[in-house]
């Protein structure tokens, strides 16, 4: 789990969406994001329910997401952005690992 100060709260979650964001639909991943006005990221996963019936199956997807979050934090640092991240197929952890690594690459750059 990531800490406390890079996570999204349901408050911050409702107000993204009332506000313009970009998004970045790839790899099986819905990755929408926009600025924020704090010197670092803040990070929220939304797992739908249609996607993954079981709430083991959606806890297990965001747990993964979070520890790749966790360690992509220690090594690059990213822009001060607000980040969803809504994952739209379960697949193994080294590809959803490598397929999230690679988009939040392209968020840094």
């Amino acid at each position: 789990m990531i800490a406390k100060k890079f996570r999204l709260t349901t408050s911050e979650i409702k107000e993204f969406f009332n506000k313009k964001y970009s998004k970045l639909i790839e790899n099986g991943l819905k990755i929408y994001y926009q600025a924020n006005n704090f010197s670092y990221p803040k990070f929220s996963v939304i797992c739908k329910k249609e996607i993954f019936k079981k709430a083991v199956e959606r806890n297990e997807i965001k747990r993964r997401i979070y520890s790749v979050i966790n360690i992509f934090l220690k090594r690059v640092k990213i822009k001060n952005y607000n980040i969803i991240i809504i994952p739209c197929e379960m697949k193994e952890f080294k590809t959803v690992k490598d397929k999230l690594e690679i988009s939040l690459f392209k968020l840094t750059a």
